[in-house]
């Protein structure tokens, strides 16, 4: 978190639009809407100067109904930078 400038718990309770932006296109939110209708997703992209891969999936409760999503990113950045090079 320190190399984009965040700290832990420092987002809690915030919405994804209040972190991201409100553009529907823009792919990590395009992605949870994605999660959110059933369908698990897999994306890389660019944000805050790093680069981000993502796995999301819909997050289910005990009668299978989809009450959120759950996901892990991690930074990739100095791996695209090998690439590139």
């Amino acid at each position: 978190l320190a190399v984009i400038g965040e700290t832990p718990n420092q987002n809690v309770g915030k919405l994804l639009t209040e972190l991201l932006g409100d553009d529907p296109e823009f792919v990590p939110l395009a992605a949870h809407h994605q999660a959110l209708l059933g369908e698990p997703v897999n994306y890389q992209t660019e944000w805050k100067g790093r680069h981000w891969h993502t796995y999301l999936e819909p997050l289910r409760d005990a009668e299978l109904q989809i009450t959120g999503v759950i996901g892990v990113t991690l930074d990739i950045t100095e791996r695209h930078q090998a690439e590139q090079a």
